[in-house]
This record gives C-alpha cells, sequence and structure tokens, in this order.
C-alpha cells in the first residue's frame, strides 16, 4: 500500500510538472497523448467518486468532506493492514470498502 501510494504521488507530481511547463512556456519533454489519458483517467475516476457519494450520502455536505473520508479510509485501511497478525479479511476490508460507509435500513 505504501509502494502504490508513493507511485501514485510521484505519477500526480509528474502531472503537476508537466502542467507546469505547458502554463510556463518551457518545452514539454514528456508525450502528450499519454498525458492527456492519464488526466482523462484521474478527472473521471475523481468524478465518479464524488458523485456517487454526493447522490447516495444526503449527509455529504460538500467535496471537502469527501476528500476528508477517503484520507481517513486511507489511514484506517494502511493500519489494518500493517497490524500484526493482519488476515485475509483485512485484505478483503481494505478493498472492498467504499469511502464512504452507508448502512442499509
Amino acid at each position: 500500500m505504501d509502494r502504490h501510494h508513493r507511485h501514485l504521488m510521484w505519477h500526480l507530481g509528474r502531472l503537476y510538472r508537466i502542467r507546469c511547463c505547458i502554463v510556463h512556456g518551457s518545452a514539454v519533454q514528456f508525450k502528450m497523448p499519454l498525458l492527456a489519458a492519464n488526466l482523462e483517467f484521474y478527472l473521471k475516476e475523481l468524478i465518479i467518486i464524488c458523485l456517487r457519494s454526493l447522490g447516495s450520502n444526503p449527509h455529504i455536505a460538500s467535496l471537502r468532506e469527501i476528500f476528508q473520508r477517503a484520507s481517513i479510509a486511507r489511514q484506517r485501511n494502511e493500519k489494518e493492514l500493517k497490524a500484526p497478525g493482519a488476515t485475509a479479511d483485512a485484505i478483503r476490508v481494505a478493498v472492498f470498502n467504499s469511502i464512504v460507509i452507508q448502512e442499509n435500513p
């Protein structure tokens, strides 16, 4: 999980550096079609998560709350996966829990 998180942060940093090159008129040393595809994927996933969270959970009032919940969920998953004696159930919970926990009536 740590390695994936570092890779994701590196990838987002790379996208930001490309953005800076474009905005400030520097030469871009990266393949633009790949950049566009990466940005499209991240934007699509982010929109889906936000719309699903806002649509199915009326108690969530803002994008900030969605991101806070996502951060808390990641930290909880990381703690459960790194716990001594973590079982296959811990992995299952980490993979299949959603960002927003919605209780069924």
